[in-house]
């Protein structure tokens, strides 16, 4: 079972050294630098690839990966997620057995849970986030909603391809970045026809609280990839649906597919709002993109199913060793006795107190890097506080896995690169790698809501 990581000690790929070494040099020697740093700024203050008030991109250097980096990612990815679809098809046969040891689920919630199922989210898409280690790659969380950052990288690839660095650098180096846009539209035409769909232009409403919302910008793209591919999209509030002549309906117009950004929390603050959604889904008048069932996926105690010994789940001799080599050690902090990472028993808080400094302690279900403590930025004091804390509300304990380490140039000195610690988060569709978010961050958190980056990976070839 998974034990410790090493902070910065994934292994280096010359291709990808190499890479870095020939953009750094058209960097430092681009007559128009100037203007084109101003250029990459303008542009990532644009709406669509900004977060609230300030640019989801703060270098001007995109990620390289090695094909071989790309392939070995691409199998452990398959095989954890494969993992999870298993594990989320056993709590949807069975609920009254393991959905307890996700953490408690209020009413609300479970009716929720019970609306019908046709297609789970990891059938259409997931984000997994990951990062590289010194044994491969380390998975630390599922985002089971609506991946989010998908319209912001494809953006971002975009505006780096066309920018004159890259254009000078491609001549040097082969590098290529990820169809997002094909990806997002095939997955979501695909799940349609797997649902029973008949028409191949669906109409689809995506539904948030669209006004001031801090991606907004996601949603416009998203609605411009639909309208691209032939589909009507309309970005729609959930008090503006609502269920007419048999249809779910969208500001007046029936709707087939809905692309649901709408979170489980904020869903639950005003159930009411949301009657014409559920309605839909109990009767299956659309296809609901992500099904209401998936907040299963949200809950960072998924991962202690995972690792449990106490359950089978049908993993192949292949997954299970992916999932001992790649899932961090996870547990709903509790007062009990439990099967700890080298296979002993033993009580889980003892065995949290020695070892602090390689824990790091998570909300079961939030979002956005909140709420979270690293063990080893604690004393032993403070760790028993936050351990008390846990325990009163529910949190999991969870084996760290710190972040790849990395230097970029920021757009504020591109000539002074600056260490960073890395993500590297595949989109899976239909099971398979199609993309990768890469987010940046000097705080132990990478996460844009957090303040941290976002960059496009392109995967050299050649």
């Amino acid at each position: 079972m998974t034990g410790r990581y090493s902070k910065g000690t994934a292994p280096r790929d010359p291709r990808v050294d190499e890479a870095i070494a020939v953009w750094m040099d058209r960097l430092q020697h681009a007559a128009n630098r100037d203007a084109l740093i101003a250029t990459f700024a303008e542009e990532f203050s644009e709406r669509g690839v900004a977060y609230k008030d300030h640019a989801a991109c703060a270098v001007v250097r995109p990620r390289f990966v090695s094909a071989t980096q790309l392939n070995d990612l691409s199998r452990s990815s398959g095989l954890i997620l494969s993992a999870i679809n298993k594990v989320e098809r056993a709590i949807a046969d069975d609920q009254a057995t393991l959905l307890s040891e996700l953490g408690p689920f209020g009413p609300l919630e479970k009716r929720l849970l019970d609306l019908p199922i046709k297609l789970l989210r990891t059938d259409v898409s997931v984000r997994l986030d990951a990062t590289a280690t010194e044994s491969g790659w380390g998975f630390f969380e599922v985002n089971g909603a609506i991946p989010g950052g998908l319209e912001i990288t494809h953006d971002l690839t975009q505006m780096f391809q066309s920018s004159d660095i890259f254009k000078d650098f491609a001549g040097a180096v082969d590098a290529r970045g990820f169809d997002l846009k094909g990806a997002v539209v095939g997955s979501l035409l695909s799940a349609f026809r797997e649902w029973g769909g008949q028409t191949p232009t669906p109409t689809v409403a995506l539904v948030d609280f669209i006004e001031g919302a801090p991606l907004v910008g996601e949603f416009e793209t998203f609605s411009r990839w639909m309208e691209a591919a032939g589909c009507r999209c309309i970005l729609a509030e959930p008090r503006e649906l609502e269920i007419a002549g048999g249809r779910l309906c969208a500001k007046g117009e029936p709707v087939d597919v809905v692309y649901r950004r709408l979170t489980i929390m904020e869903m639950l603050e005003d159930l009411d709002e949301a009657q014409a959604l559920l309605t839909a889904a109990e009767q299956q008048l659309a296809l609901i993109i992500d099904p209401f069932f998936a907040s299963v996926l949200d809950r960072k105690a998924l991962f202690a199913l995972l690792t449990d010994p106490r359950f089978d789940f049908g993993f192949t001799a292949q997954e299970q060793a992916a999932v001992a080599q790649s899932i961090p050690y996870t547990r709903i902090v509790e007062d009990r006795e439990t099967a700890l990472p080298h296979g002993e028993t033993g009580g889980l808080l003892d065995w949290c107190r020695r070892e602090r400094e390689s824990l790091v302690l998570k909300p079961n279900h939030d979002f956005g890097g909140r709420g979270i403590s690293l063990g080893w930025k604690l004393t032993e004091s403070e760790w028993d506080g936050a351990l008390q804390d846990a325990l009163q509300h529910g949190l999991v304990v969870q084996t760290a896995i710190h972040p790849a380490m990395e230097a970029f140039p920021p757009l504020d000195d591109p000539l002074s690169p600056v260490t960073y610690e890395m993500s590297t988060d595949p989109f899976m569709f239909s099971g398979r790698l199609e993309g990768i978010l890469c987010r940046l961050s000097g705080s132990g958190v990478s996460n844009v809501t957090s303040g941290g980056s976002i960059v496009p990976t392109f995967v050299l070839h050649g």
